[in-house]
């Protein structure tokens, strides 16, 4: 029947393939700003960037004044050597090659972290930081949070309606492929009714072929999704100053996406069918 119909099974597995790989592209990003904020809320720090050029001020001169806000309750200095080196044993594990030659042309600034005493202090501590000669720009983690996490809802909303949106499409387009293919055997199903076939027998072909459709389209979205998310990865070279961003693994993405677009294939498939065969099961 798959192969009879196969223009308009494509159609189905298609249909299925793009609800489940856009609803990957949210699931991802999810999982990601998961994340990223499990490690900002781990931490109390403040990033203070210093400017090339520190406008006549030591390293000793701008750790005291860092060190004299109140609130602080530590000053750590990273150099941009050090930075890079962080970043090539997390971010780059295993693809250390990657930043081979980036030590001669560093992208990255010379910085100190701030610890604060509370968590309450983070804004004001921000502030005053900001106000240091030789600093260019202050990042405060807590407000990266509250960001990650307005961003989060929203792109857990609007995954969720797109999945809801193009399986109900997806299960409609199933239904009636479904229906064409029982349409097509229409005479060899009222012979298996008059000689006692039972609604099982007769509609559990129709089921199945519903069911290797979603698992099609849902293979089809786990490849697109994953190569995709393969290719974010690799592009990561671009991003080096964002340290926070640190993504999760392939291997990890791999084994959330696989099951879950596999079990939603599979269930948009038997439901697709199961609408499309109700029908002869009441006969």
């Amino acid at each position: 029947n798959i192969w009879r119909h196969r223009y308009v099974g494509a159609i189905s597995a298609g249909i299925v393939a793009v609800s489940l790989f856009l609803f990957g592209v949210f699931m991802l990003l999810q999982m990601n700003l998961t994340a990223i904020l499990d490690q900002v809320q781990n931490q109390c720090e403040i990033n203070v960037y210093l400017a090339e050029d520190a406008g006549g001020s030591t390293l000793a001169q701008i750790e005291t004044d860092l060190k004299a806000i109140d609130g602080v309750r530590s000053v750590r200095y990273r150099s941009k050597e050090e930075r890079l080196e962080e970043v090539r044993r997390t971010m780059y594990q295993g693809k250390e090659s990657m930043l081979d030659g980036l030590e001669d042309d560093n992208p990255l600034r010379d910085s100190y972290v701030l610890e604060t005493e509370k968590t309450a202090d983070s804004e004001t501590v921000s502030e005053a930081a900001r106000g240091v000669r030789g600093v260019s720009e202050v990042t405060n983690l807590l407000e990266l949070e509250e960001k990650l996490q307005r961003i989060s809802a929203a792109s857990g909303k609007i995954g969720y309606t797109l999945l809801a949106l193009f399986a109900l499409a997806a299960l409609f387009i199933m239904a009636n492929t479904i229906r064409i293919a029982m349409a097509a055997r229409s005479r060899e199903i009222e012979i298996m009714r008059f000689v006692g076939a039972s609604s099982g027998y007769i509609c559990g072909p129709f089921v199945v072929e519903g069911i290797l459709l979603g698992i099609l389209g849902a293979m089809i979205a786990a490849l697109l999704i994953l190569c995709g998310y393969r290719a974010v990865l690799n592009a990561l070279t671009e991003l080096l100053q964002a340290e926070l961003l640190h993504m999760v693994a392939m291997s990890r993405a791999a084994a959330a996406v696989i099951p879950a677009y596999l079990g939603l294939g599979a269930g948009i498939g038997a439901l697709g069918s199961a609408a499309a065969v109700r029908k002869y099961l009441k006969v």
